[in-house]
This record gives structure tokens, C-alpha cells and sequence, in this order.
């Protein structure tokens, strides 16, 4: 897929907590702190 980037978050076991798939031109670190929140926000079973 040209022209995008593909930013998750795992836990320690590899299951997905937060996926985003974002323009190329993004900042990484702007998508990593937005994908963390929603990690943190999630609710846990």
C-alpha cells in the first residue's frame, strides 16, 4: 500500500490492543501517542 504507514500496539503476548493506518506524511511520534491513549482506554476483560 504506497503512501501509507501501518502503526500497532501489542501486548506481551502479540494480541492487538490499537491498530491505525495512517497518510505517509504522518509524524510517527504524534500516531504513537494517540494509539497509547487508546491502548490505555480500552477496557481489559
Amino acid at each position: 500500500m504506497p503512501g501509507r504507514k501501518r502503526h500497532t500496539v501489542v501486548d506481551t503476548l502479540g494480541l492487538l490492543l490499537a491498530v491505525a493506518i495512517t497518510a505517509a506524511n504522518a509524524v510517527d511520534h504524534r500516531i504513537g501517542h494517540t494509539l497509547l491513549d487508546r491502548a490505555i482506554e480500552r477496557p481489559r476483560p
